[in-house]
């Protein structure tokens, strides 16, 4: 860890520790000393406040201290000058260098909590520091008086004392293959103020270089990504990338990975497609963790798969692409498998298309067109989600809107049964499930409810909220339900309610009696932009523009509300 040269410098060691809750030196970490940052590990930010920690608690000019390697990593050597290694183990507060064995130190908060690690006889113990990324505004989480950490699946809670955000969080234990989620609550007495979760990891083989990472976000509200982008792109799109994080590709191609275990965003390939726009399509979770990016408004269907376990993308062939032809505004389902796509109309077509997302040994994604399936008529801008039974999640498809005409606003595709009174056309609703037999439902509802709200109605943002009982054949439409217009809205959802931000506000639908009330906070995001939900719970907002136009330069977060 510490080394002297002949010039008589000295050379450390360290293993950086970005986005911490606050900055401090931390424990030894193997043969480097831990050090934590709040800054980001981007543009230089985290090494410049690596430096300021080292050269205040060293008590040395700047001068004196310079990253000698690793400026891109987080294992790095740090020069220091005018001090010897005595000297510097005891300003950074670490016992005196011994021969003998050592013990690994637990901070003191933690001691009680997590003890067992301590007393176990682990022939390889593994420590895995835990990197809290708050809220870029978390000066009302300073009034915490305590946490508590979950261990899932096995459900052993710890609750101790902290002074607001002044805690670290250092797991250590026996190595183990077992898949385990850590959860963090941070409480003023009873009252739960923000809590986070990991992925779920292993602490046996290739643990995530410089531990695990989790966001700490407020329950049932947004809360605002800490970092800003310098070049954000409105029109990127982004998509789930199954057991490793959020994907981003942006309008030029260019490719980034939100690394779910660590939060940290790093780059990957770049895509380079031929006459494709951000606005043409999409980009798709497939169930083996790649991805695909599928268009089909603009030109017959043409597809290409990215896997960020070998950071490539692939140029895909889509059977009888030229048959299917464009499918401008055609409403998009995905199985829950994340096997299949459907494209449901779009343009003049009142037919749905499967289309395979695991391509074949010769990289071609099936498709065929289904069976037995009609539109009423034409409704290119229509929205499609599934109407699941209690032993089927796709039993059925309900199609809300859509359309040049006035008609009837919703279609049970597998019986054709029309629902609701006509209405001016309705392009883009956002709608959701809000009671169904495979939900958790409190009021006790039979078949599936689902509202629908925002959009363009007759050519204008609508303030209208849709409640359809699909077992009751009812569809009721509420003119003005909403405080304001939502032109494009993003939903989102816990256990008790489903959330609709846009026009930099948030709405919230209760799952029980339906009540429309506003969340307070701050909401970012007029229009535009993608949510993506990821393993941990949190759901993220990201691209966009705000009211003035302006691409947003933050991401916001979603964490759900929980159980009193």
């Amino acid at each position: 860890m510490l080394r002297q040269r002949p010039d008589g410098t000295v050379e450390l060691d360290i293993q950086a520790v970005p986005r911490a809750s606050k900055s401090a030196v931390g424990q030894p970490h193997g043969d480097r000393l831990k050090i934590h940052v709040k800054a980001p590990p981007v543009d230089g930010a985290a090494n410049a406040a690596i430096l300021d920690l080292l050269r205040e608690v060293l008590a040395v000019p700047r001068s004196a201290i310079e990253i000698l390697r690793g400026h891109t990593g987080k294992r790095k050597t740090v020069r220091v000058d005018g001090l010897d290694p005595a000297q510097i183990r005891e300003r950074l507060g670490l016992p005196p260098e011994s021969t003998g064995p050592t013990a690994a130190i637990v901070p003191p908060i933690l001691a009680a909590s997590l003890g067992l690690a301590l007393t176990c006889a682990c022939s390889d113990p593994r420590e895995l520091p835990i990197t809290v990324i708050l809220p870029a505004d978390s000066s009302d989480l300073e009034q915490a008086d305590n946490a508590s950490l979950l261990f899932r699946p096995g459900g052993d809670a710890y609750t101790f004392a902290v002074d607001g955000l002044d805690f670290t969080l250092e797991l250590e234990d026996e190595p183990s293959d077992s898949l385990q989620q850590l959860e963090l609550y941070l409480a003023k007495s009873d009252k739960l103020l923000a809590w986070g979760s990991t992925a779920a990891f292993t602490t046996a083989g290739a643990a995530p270089e410089g531990g695990i990472a989790l966001f700490l976000g407020r329950p049932g509200r947004l809360s605002t990504w800490p970092d800003s982008l310098d070049a954000p792109d409105p029109a990127v799109l982004a998509a789930t990338a199954v057991g490793r994080g959020m994907l981003l590709l942006e309008s030029d191609g260019d490719t980034f990975l939100l690394n779910h275990f660590t939060l940290d965003l790093e780059a990957g390939a770049s895509l380079s497609a031929n006459a494709l726009t951000a606005d043409d399509g999409g980009l798709y979770s497939a169930a083996d963790g790649r991805l695909i990016r599928l268009a089909f408004e603009q030109s017959d269907p043409r597809a290409w798969r990215y896997d960020p376990g070998t950071d490539r993308w692939d140029t895909l062939t889509v059977d009888a692409a030229a048959d299917i032809g464009p499918r401008p505004e055609a409403a998009v389902l995905l199985d829950p498998d994340q096997t299949r796509l459907y494209l449901i109309g779009g343009g003049d077509h009142g037919d749905a298309i499967a289309i395979d997302l695991l391509a074949d040994d010769d990289d071609r994604l099936g498709a065929a067109t289904v069976a037995d399936f009609a539109l009423d008529r034409p409704r290119p801008g229509a929205t499609a989600l599934w109407l699941p039974a209690s032993d089927d999640p796709t039993a059925d498809v309900l199609v809300v809107g859509g359309g040049e005409i006035a008609g009837a606003p919703g279609l049970v595709a597998g019986t054709g049964e029309a629902l609701g009174a006509d209405l001016p056309p309705w392009q883009h609703p956002a709608c959701a499930l809000l009671r169904g037999p495979t939900l958790d439902d409190p009021a006790g509802a039979d078949g599936n409810v689902v509202a629908c709200l925002g959009g363009i109605l007759d050519g204008e943002a609508s303030d209208g909220v849709a409640l359809i009982d699909v077992g009751g054949a009812s569809f009721e439409y509420a003119p003005a339900a909403l405080a304001t217009a939502l032109a494009e809205p993003l939903l989102f959802h816990d256990n008790f309610a489903l959330y609709a931000q846009g026009a930099n506000r948030t709405f919230r639908v209760d799952r029980v009696d339906q009540a429309i009330t506003e969340v307070e906070g701050s909401a970012l995001r007029a229009r535009g932009g993608h949510s993506v939900s990821l393993a941990t719970g949190a759901t993220f907002l990201v691209g966009g523009v705000d009211q003035d136009d302006v691409p947003l330069d933050r991401w916001q977060v979603f964490i759900p509300a929980i159980e009193p």
